[in-house]
């Protein structure tokens, strides 16, 4: 296994913050992928780490501003 990942949505958006402190990152923030008991759709969060980062405690972070108009 090379990468474990997670999802979490509004109104838990915030059950990733052991996750962080565990090493891993957020890779991805959806808008409206989340369906509430209405049926409105609300936020959700990925996170994931990867086997290297986890074997050797070191983090790969994410260039958010990677690519421009």
């Amino acid at each position: 296994m090379r990468k474990i990942f997670l999802h979490a949505g509004s109104p838990f958006l915030h059950a990733g913050s052991p996750f962080l402190r565990a090493g891993f990152i957020k890779e991805a923030h959806y808008r409206q992928a989340w369906p509430d008991a209405g049926g409105d759709p609300l936020a959700a969060v990925a996170y994931a780490i990867l086997r290297s980062n986890w074997e050797f405690g070191s983090t790969t972070t994410l260039d958010w501003n990677e690519f421009t108009l």
